[in-house]
């Protein structure tokens, strides 16, 4: 077999199973990610619908949003200081991920502890915890932040100075 026969061999080779794969795989990944695209947008869409009712539930219920404290820190306080949480002592609402929308009083320092709390810092231990959404637990129940399940290991007071945005 001379150099013409291989290559028009190795041609053939290519053009009829290689080519009609490529074909194959490209509609079939056009056809999937077209249903799954539609698929995202409708559960999308359902959720931020679902989210957007308990948002205005919580509103017509006294709860405001969480206020990153960058945010308040350009809108509220015109950059003249830097605050630690969001609003103090209002009630107040995070995000839903999947849990159901996060609602909680912020303390004395828009933190999200239990005024109580700060109370009881000059009678008996305690724990501070400093950090970001991790430590504050956003967009998961109270029972279920790092502060709470130190404090129920522990049985010390723990005060959570982790704020969402830090």
């Amino acid at each position: 077999m001379n150099i013409k026969d291989k290559v028009i061999n190795l041609l053939l080779v290519v053009f009829s199973i290689y080519l009609p794969l490529s074909i194959f795989s490209a509609f079939s990944y056009y056809i999937s990610t077209k249903s799954t695209k539609d698929s995202n947008n409708f559960t999308k869409q359902k959720f931020l619908d679902k989210d957007k009712n308990m948002k205005l539930e919580a509103v017509s219920n006294g709860y405001l949003p969480f206020f990153t404290p960058n945010i308040t820190k350009k809108n509220i306080l015109n950059n003249q200081g830097y605050p630690i949480g969001s609003l103090p002592m209002k009630k107040t609402y995070l995000c839903n991920e999947g849990y159901g929308l996060i609602k909680y009083k912020s303390d004395r320092f828009g933190l999200r502890n239990s005024d109580k709390k700060w109370k009881k810092i000059n009678n008996k231990s305690n724990i501070f915890l400093i950090g970001d959404s991790f430590t504050h637990g956003a967009c998961v129940p109270e029972q279920f932040t790092i502060p709470s399940f130190i404090e129920r290991q522990t049985g010390i007071n723990t005060i959570n100075l982790g704020s969402s945005g830090n």
